[in-house]
């Protein structure tokens, strides 16, 4: 690199965080020659002029179903950054957040994130307890019609009826005590 061009790389560099600075780092080695190389390809990686990003883009921006959480913001704070008409990040973070599967901003509940990084963090958390306590396993389902209620109901009763008669009967089968005046002989039913 020629005079400034080395310094201005060095300030610029210093400068990229989070993806921008990820993608620095993931440029082949003597990719960059002068602060031209740099700067075309991060303005072709960053703000390519083709590509306009609306606020209805970003709002229509969801979450795919198998999408881990992390790629979605990640996702979506990249196309936030080619959207020329600049929102607040409260509103950007709001916006993401509601773009979310809906198990997850359920998960959530009231936290409210104020850095990208918060939301990752209160995101993942919510994710790893949805997919902790996923109902998409087929479960049981309760009777719910009055058919089998009252088959169930009739069962329970067959049984009761069944049991009181096989006491009795067994009962009835008992040797009778010789002296029925005796006040220690069991009697059944009792008065």
């Amino acid at each position: 690199m020629i005079g400034n061009d080395a310094i201005m790389t060095r300030l610029f560099i210093g400068t990229l965080k989070g993806t921008a600075f990820d993608w620095f780092w993931s440029l082949p080695a003597d990719s960059i020659n002068s602060w031209v190389d740099l700067e075309t390809l991060f303005l072709s990686r960053f703000f390519e002029d083709d590509v306009e990003v609306t606020m209805n883009k970003l709002l229509e921006t969801k979450q795919k179903p198998q999408e881990p959480i992390k790629e979605f913001i990640e996702r979506f704070r990249n196309l936030s950054l080619l959207c020329p008409a600049g929102m607040p990040i409260s509103m950007l973070l709001q916006t993401c957040r509601h773009n979310f599967l809906d198990k997850v901003e359920r998960r959530m509940g009231a936290v409210k994130a104020h850095t990208w990084k918060d939301l990752v963090e209160q995101a993942e958390t919510a994710e790893l307890s949805t997919n902790k306590f996923d109902t998409s396993a087929p479960k049981q389902k309760w009777v719910s019609d009055n058919k089998n209620r009252d088959t169930a109901r009739s069962s329970q009763n067959k049984g009761k009826d069944t049991m009181a008669v096989e006491v009795a009967t067994e009962v009835q089968q008992m040797p009778k005590k010789a002296n029925p005046g005796n006040s220690s002989g069991f009697k059944f039913p009792p008065k």
